[in-house]
């Protein structure tokens, strides 16, 4: 733009006022055809060009009241222009899928596929397996006793039940699913199951007593607490059930 010749002005009513002289810069105006066709070409480099050798200029038309491709017809959206050499768009948002259940069918397969998985564990492996997650329970019925049972002890107790899910411990009751699923699709021998209950049995029986020995009696945690007698008083009513009522409530 030359402003020579013109007045200073100042102020943005005096510069919409003030006479502009342009002179023929990168960007060719063709003043016949904005009178006519209300359009003009501008020649520019693409931008996001990753090649700077490469000298030549892409040339764009653009309409001048509506600034879109002249190949486009007003009021019309204008298309995306595709840009050689640019780089990717990241998405702004990403729309994820995710079923939170299976179909009874695939449902069935996993527990097969977990069944196999089990039963192929090495023996040292299986045990230890079995002792964390015995240490789990005994864990999660430590804090159900510390915080006074009820229903905040009802809210910790699961803890356990996560630990064994996380870390893939050995628990008697998971395995028995499992492994009655497993037998009876064939894909599990009956050997494989008594292996698997026999050991993990006894050592969830091993992990808790080695809870229950250090961290609660030894430790004498409980009775700091003041649950001593709580402790006492679920060990009695546990222990003088009739057999039917420890069955069902154990089923």
């Amino acid at each position: 733009i030359n402003t020579q010749n013109t007045t200073p002005v100042s102020g943005l009513h005096s510069l919409k006022q003030a006479p502009i002289m342009m002179n023929e810069t990168s960007a060719k105006v063709n003043f016949e055809a904005i009178s006519q066709k209300k359009s003009f070409t501008i020649l520019e480099e693409p931008p996001y060009s990753n090649n700077m050798d490469d000298d030549d200029d892409d040339e764009i038309s653009y309409d001048v009241e509506n600034l879109v491709p002249q190949t486009q017809t007003l009021g019309e959206k204008a298309s995306p222009t595709i840009i050689p050499n640019a780089p990717p768009v990241l998405p702004t948002s990403i729309a994820l899928t995710y079923n939170a259940t299976k179909p009874p069918k695939e449902t069935l397969q996993a527990v097969y596929r977990a069944g196999q998985y089990k039963a192929g564990l090495p023996l040292n492996l299986l045990m230890v397996q079995s002792t964390m997650a015995g240490v789990y329970i005994a864990m999660a019925g430590h804090l159900y006793l510390a915080v006074g049972g009820g229903v905040i002890g009802a809210a910790v107790f699961p803890t356990g039940l996560i630990a064994v899910v996380l870390t893939s411990a050995e628990l008697f009751t998971g395995d028995a699913l499992v492994f009655v699923a497993s037998v009876l699709g064939g894909k599990v021998s009956f050997g494989k199951l008594m292996r698997n209950w026999t050991v993990s049995w006894i050592m969830n029986f091993a992990g808790c007593l080695l809870w229950a020995v250090l961290l609660a009696y030894a430790s004498n945690s409980l009775e700091d607490l003041g649950r001593a007698d709580l402790v006492v008083k679920i060990a009695l009513k546990k222990a003088n059930q009739p057999w039917v009522h420890i069955f069902l409530k154990g089923i």
